[in-house]
């Protein structure tokens, strides 16, 4: 094991940190849940300080091109695997409840791979790929370890899940530790719980070895009905600024995890295990703006939301740092996908990539970002759904869209944060009840409780704050904790980038913007590196490139499996298991193949 002395400008102190002597990169995977396009300030946000995402952001490579699927469980599985959605039939909606279907235990699955290679591998967070037979959950998966929970969201406080709004028979703890269910950490905040887990894997990581840590945080999104948006009052204090209440606590939940990203960054500093570590940061899909799904992100001045294939919903913030990277501090315009990854990351890890199988839709883009050369990949499919009756495909600069069905039809507008002034030139969208996904009841309840009232009287008092216009966050808090780290990086030669955010810029939207696209009736089609904001539709005029957008989505849904939903069972329910959420099955695969639906084409 080796050694070195080095200095923490930021204390001016002199430590000893030991150096990893592992031979393959450290792999740390933070994928944060629902975050929007315009909630981090390296994309210009100036209501949302991340300083610390900022710091890694712009001294790595900020990804401007980079989509993921518009749902966590589809994104989550494209992740895993490196195959779209419609190859393991979980492009359809996500885990909900007591569902009896996972991902397919024929998968091999990244922490698979990385196992070959000697890695420890630990999961922090999240898990949403099943969990209704013990084979489907993640320690039986390639994982070591796993803190964290087996559905979609939870109560950031008591971390229960209400599988059924307000149903009591659906509303269960869903903590745990493997297959230990942890009952004491009531009053907990998890994405603070979630950090020091990730502290304590870093600290007593053998440095011999590799280390994948796959930090699925929980942040930012929303949690149970009644109370959906939940931070400490430290990080809420700090957003004065922000005046909608809502907004406000989004932001503080944000700050959370942007705070929870500077404290791994220093553990891995402080380890000695920095210098050979790939940092990678993504969201799972688009933000829930417009208080879609109980949530206040926000996608602006992109188009749709969480759940849609306009831009918002699956144009992904994301950056990758490291400094194995040979180039970094620059904006990446290569066209990448969150199936990527997975090749991605094991030629970094010097993984044998003739034993990959042949057929995965996601490619190897080490060598691309890392030189900041062209890459292979010139088209993405960002889903086929034969339940919706809905397609995406981008193909160089052209996007095809289509949607008979589902929340791509229903929410295509654009959508500004909520109460601040002077961003757009037409009112605001209403909040549509239809977007709480069956919870409009228990937000009116929310909407009414008195810690509510009590919160905006305490900010109103303490802060003055103007109900008539949104204010820009104070200097103050784009403070980062990773600059030391980042500092370090730079004695060694690497040069720190000055903050230039990826702002996407479109104007306001022409007055035919609304009405010139239909997508229930016929594709729409988009030049999606003139017009991001997909404001103009060309399908009119471009009628050759649409028909051959239409002949390569029906070429991909050749080789797709049926949706794999299913019905809750309510065997599964936690008022038959103690008030818990567990395993309750021992099932094969072939049970939950799901019923074959008609193709698109």
């Amino acid at each position: 094991m080796g050694w070195k002395l080095s200095l923490l400008p930021t204390f001016g102190l002199f430590s000893v940190v030991m150096c990893s002597t592992s031979p393959r990169p450290n792999i740390v995977f933070i994928l944060a849940d629902d975050l929007g396009w315009n909630d981090v300030s390296f994309h210009g946000s100036k209501q949302i300080p991340t300083p610390n995402l900022d710091s890694l952001a712009y001294n790595g490579v900020i990804l401007s091109n980079y989509y993921v699927q518009p749902l966590c469980t589809p994104t989550r599985a494209a992740l895993m695997t490196g195959r779209y959605p419609i190859r393991v039939g979980l492009q359809h909606s996500v885990f909900v409840s007591a569902e009896p279907f996972g991902l397919l235990l024929n998968q091999t699955i990244m922490p698979e791979y990385l196992k070959q290679l000697g890695y420890e591998t630990h999961i922090v967070g999240k898990w949403h790929l099943g969990f209704f037979a013990r084979n489907y959950t993640p320690t039986r998966r390639g994982f070591d370890s796993h803190f964290g929970y087996y559905q979609g969201c939870e109560d950031y406080w008591d971390h229960t899940y209400a599988g059924d709004g307000l149903n009591k028979k659906a509303w269960g703890l869903d903590f745990r530790q493997d297959d230990d269910i942890i009952n004491t950490a009531f009053g907990q905040y998890s994405t603070e719980l979630f950090t020091q887990r990730a502290e304590r894997i870093i600290d007593k990581h053998d440095v011999t070895k590799p280390l994948y840590l796959y930090m699925a945080h929980q942040a930012v999104h929303s949690g149970n009905p009644v109370t959906p948006l939940e931070a400490p009052w430290k990080y809420v204090e700090k957003m004065a600024h922000i005046k909608d209440p809502n907004r406000r606590l989004y932001a503080g939940m944000l700050s959370a995890l942007d705070e929870s990203v500077g404290n791994i960054t220093r553990a891995l500093q402080e380890r000695g295990m920095l210098n050979n570590t790939i940092i990678v940061f993504s969201t799972d899909n688009g933000g829930p703006a417009n208080g879609f799904d109980m949530n206040d992100a926000n996608n602006w001045p992109l188009r749709g939301l969480k759940a849609t294939l306009w831009e918002g919903g699956v144009r992904g913030t994301g950056f990758i740092w490291s400094p194995l990277l040979e180039k970094s501090g620059y904006t990446s315009q290569h066209l990448l996908h969150v199936t990527d990854w997975l090749p991605t990351l094991l030629h970094a890890a010097g993984f044998n990539m003739s034993q990959l199988p042949k057929d995965l839709d996601g490619s190897d883009q080490w060598t691309a970002i890392s030189r900041n050369v062209d890459s292979e990949r010139t088209e993405i499919l960002l889903n086929i759904d034969q339940r919706e009756k809905s397609f995406a495909i981008r193909s160089g600069d052209m996007k095809l869209v289509f949607a008979k069905g589902g929340y791509t039809r229903q929410f295509l507008d654009w959508y500004p944060p909520d109460q601040v002034v002077n961003i757009f030139s037409r009112p605001e969208s209403n909040f549509s009840a239809e977007a709480c996904l069956g919870c409009d009841r228990a937000i009116k309840f929310w909407k009414n409780q008195d810690e509510l009232k009590i919160l905006e009287r305490r900010m109103a008092k303490t802060y003055r704050m103007d109900n008539s216009s949104g204010r820009h966050s104070s200097p103050e808090l784009y403070r980062t904790n990773v600059y030391q780290s980042v500092y370090k990086m730079e004695q060694q030669g690497r040069r720190h980038r000055s903050q230039n955010p990826l702002v996407v810029r479109c104007g306001p939207p022409p007055p035919e913007a609304l009405t010139n696209c239909k997508p229930w009736l016929k594709p729409c089609l988009y030049n999606i590196t003139a017009d991001p904001c997909e404001f103009y539709n060309l399908a009119d005029d471009q009628e050759a490139v649409v028909e051959t957008l239409r002949e390569r989505v029906k070429l991909y849904e050749k080789g797709s499996l049926p949706p794999h939903n299913s019905t809750i069972d309510d065997a599964g329910l936690p008022y038959r298991h103690n008030g818990v959420w567990v395993p309750w099955r021992n099932i094969s695969d072939e049970a939950t193949a799901g019923n074959k639906l008609p193709l698109l084409f």
